[in-house]
């Protein structure tokens, strides 16, 4: 019997975030100032929603 994968979280760091697409986190943080990503605030912190750095990553497919 499968084991059930585990559910991929919703919001990624910033270096959760640079791990996925293969980037350091500076340029990260330079895909979010440009507005290619959009970060959300929570208190403090910064968080990418999963979906909205597919759909980034989607769009700059098509370019």
């Amino acid at each position: 019997m499968k084991k059930p994968e585990p559910e991929k979280p919703i919001l990624l760091s910033r270096k959760e975030t640079a791990r996925l697409l293969g980037v350091s986190e500076s340029h990260v943080k330079s895909l979010t100032k440009s507005g290619v990503l959009v970060a959300i605030h929570l208190g403090r912190t910064l968080r990418y929603r999963r979906d909205a750095i597919e759909a980034a990553l989607k769009r700059l497919e098509g370019r």
